[in-house]
């Protein structure tokens, strides 16, 4: 990450700064950025390394459809957050959602998978009548079972940067809820794969909500246009590698001409 998230000060650092700033400022190497704000980001702070920057994104990660199960049609649950549990995550903003929709929608389920602590969400947890905890790793295939089963992923995060979590849920099809942070908006069209809510607005997710899932037909839409995306030029992998291998064959190029 260009900049690291919010409560992980310490994590992927070397020599006190994040990796991407430790290769830019102290090392002579290119550096490839997957999202287009942390890259204009990046841009601006390093006028000297211009030439060294570049915008590559990553596509969807469709080797999750290994372990998808065709059977697996009706959803068991209305909203799926997952991944590691971390600050930037922004899960209190979304509990505190799910209980105030309970008093209009009392049979709405959420369903909580990844390690990490829990333990400052336990309050909010018990106010929720149909929570699963899956409080630990989830394996690959574990994941894409709770994926089919869930009508919703929900991305309540405070900051974030190029999102694994929404490549992994269009894999499977899957409609995206996110903040209007970071990159999701560069992956997420907001009302085609997905909706984007103001970031620790808490009002403004639970009416995202609570729209997509009285909105059934849009759902379903939904999943159509994300067939769509994966097609799109730059989330396609054909594209991806055509991309990286340019950038090589540029560096390779000017090693070369550098050593002559």
């Amino acid at each position: 990450d260009y900049k690291s998230h919010t409560g992980e000060g310490g994590r992927y650092k070397i020599f006190g700064c994040s990796w991407y700033n430790f290769y830019i400022l102290k090392k002579n190497w290119p550096v490839v950025i997957q999202n287009k704000a942390d890259f204009i980001l990046a841009q601006a702070e390093n006028p000297h390394a211009l030439n060294r920057l570049f915008y590559i994104p990553f596509g969807v990660f469709e080797n999750y459809l290994y372990w998808s199960d065709p059977a697996q049609i009706e959803p068991n649950y209305d909203l799926l957050f997952f991944g590691r549990i971390s600050e930037y995550k922004g899960l209190g903003y979304l509990l505190e959602a799910v209980v105030i929709l309970q008093k209009t929608m009392p049979e709405i389920s959420l369903c909580i998978a990844g390690a990490g602590d829990i333990s400052v969400y336990g309050t909010l947890l018990q106010e929720i009548n149909k929570c699963t905890l899956i409080n630990e790793y989830v394996s690959s295939e574990h994941l894409v079972s709770l994926l089919q089963k869930s009508k919703i992923i929900v991305c309540p995060y405070t900051d974030t940067t190029q999102s694994g979590v929404v490549m992994t849920s269009f894999a499977l099809n899957k409609p995206v809820i996110a903040s209007d942070v970071g990159s999701f908006s560069e992956v997420i069209t907001n009302g085609k794969t997905g909706l984007l809510f103001k970031a620790k607005d808490i009002n403004d997710l639970k009416d995202k909500i609570q729209y997509l899932l009285n909105h059934e037909p849009l759902r379903i839409e939904m999943i159509r246009n994300i067939m769509n995306f994966k097609e799109l030029p730059d989330f396609n992998w054909d594209g991806i590698a055509k991309k990286y291998l340019k950038l090589y064959e540029t560096i390779y190029r000017n090693e070369n001409t550098n050593h002559h």
